[in-house]
């Protein structure tokens, strides 16, 4: 009772946040003792996931909002019932109007409980009644639609890179296509204790990553510049490329995530620069830069579903400004017969395409090699990428 006590209240107070945005699930989860963080990172997801049908439900029985906390503590508690098979209804009822108690809610969280309790509710999950409203705006017409919202629904699997020229020697996973790389899934619980995890010849991330080396020849290049570097995962992929001996700089805004950049790389026994700077701050010429930039995550939500619940077109228009600036920055720095690489983990044209398309007409000195919209499916999360050639 004391853990499905504490566990609730977690996760309400992070939905709170979330939903206010005032916090970043990423980060926020990152502080959660790590004995509750997996139960408590499982409830969030699923209600970020279900939130358009819990809302729906508590719309319809309560006429006036109560406070934040108290809506955070129901949702939290209509995702378990509903969602969830760890607790009993029963149980799971008593313990809400246990925490909500501390809001003197207690009878009225019980009273919303019980009222949709017995109306037996009965879920769709058609993109309707799933996706965020401005989302599915947005999605409506592409074809993907259903398998992007099963997708939703479903979540990801624990994926991983292998390195080069090792093997999953006594591990048990499963080879997951990819555009470039190995690429697996598995445990994770047993992954995070095998040693090729242990003696860092595995990274934790998705195979949409790897699109943007999707046939990418890198043998001439003696030079290379990561401009969104942190955590430094597209950097160690970027050194398998580049011969050996060729300099690479990894370049991030944030000196808190530069520490793992740090870190993942020499424990990979990668050499390369790693500096705190914004891409307008840096110097020098480069064969290969990789913009790999800032974007609305609307091709990731099979991990971070509350991205699609924090998307709007205001956001969207924003972002857009500082990735182009970012584009104008990573093109001083490329190299005449130098290579701009440009990716985003979107599915939004306004990012991608058109970002690009936009990018090429104010500079005709540039030729576009390739470009790639990778969307999401049930063993991948999104992604873009753009290879853009200096004349």
């Amino acid at each position: 009772m004391h853990d499905s006590g504490r566990i609730l209240r977690g996760a309400a107070a992070i939905i709170e946040a979330v939903t206010a945005q005032s916090a970043v699930l990423d980060e926020v989860m990152e502080k959660v003792d790590p004995h509750y963080r997996r139960a408590i990172s499982h409830l969030v997801l699923t209600f970020f996931r279900r939130r358009k049908a819990i809302d729906a439900l508590l719309d319809e029985r309560i006429e006036k909002q109560p406070r934040p906390a108290v809506l955070a503590l129901l949702r939290s508690v209509l995702t378990q019932i509903f969602f969830q098979h760890a607790i009993a209804v029963e149980s799971a009822v008593n313990i809400a109007v246990t925490e909500a108690k501390k809001f003197s809610a207690d009878k009225f969280v019980n009273a919303v409980l019980r009222r949709i309790i017995a109306s037996k509710p009965a879920f769709q999950d058609t993109p309707e009644k799933v996706l965020p409203d401005d989302i599915l705006r947005r999605w409506q017409h592409f074809p993907e639609l259903d398998t992007l919202t099963a997708a939703f629904l479903r979540g990801s699997a624990f994926t991983f890179r292998l390195e080069k020229e090792w093997e999953l020697d006594g591990v048990q996973a499963e080879p997951v296509p990819s555009p470039a790389f190995r690429f697996y899934k598995g445990s994770g619980s047993e992954i995070l204790k095998s040693a090729p995890f242990l003696q860092k010849h595995i990274y934790i991330q998705d195979p949409a990553t790897s699109l943007v080396f999707q046939d990418l020849d890198l043998s001439w290049a003696s030079k290379a510049l990561d401009l969104c570097a942190a955590p430094g995962g597209k950097t160690l992929m970027l050194a398998e490329l580049l011969p050996e001996g060729a300099r690479i700089v990894a370049a991030d805004r944030s000196r808190n995530r530069q520490k793992l950049t740090r870190q993942n790389l020499e424990a990979r026994g990668v050499k390369a620069e790693v500096i705190v700077a914004l891409p307008e701050e840096l110097a020098g010429s480069y064969d290969v830069v990789l913009a790999d930039v800032p974007c609305s995550n609307t091709g990731v939500f099979r991990r971070r579903p509350d991205a699609l619940w924090n998307f709007s077109k205001a956001k969207m228009r924003e972002l857009i400004v500082i990735q182009r600036e970012i584009l104008e920055s990573a093109l001083r720095r490329t190299a005449a017969g130098g290579l701009l690489i440009y990716s985003t983990c979107s599915i939004e044209p306004d990012e991608n395409v058109l970002q690009v398309e936009n990018f090429l007409k104010k500079h005709p000195e540039l030729t576009l090699v390739s470009q790639r919209q990778l969307m999401p499916d049930l063993d991948t999360d999104g992604a873009f990428a753009a290879v853009i050639k200096k004349n």
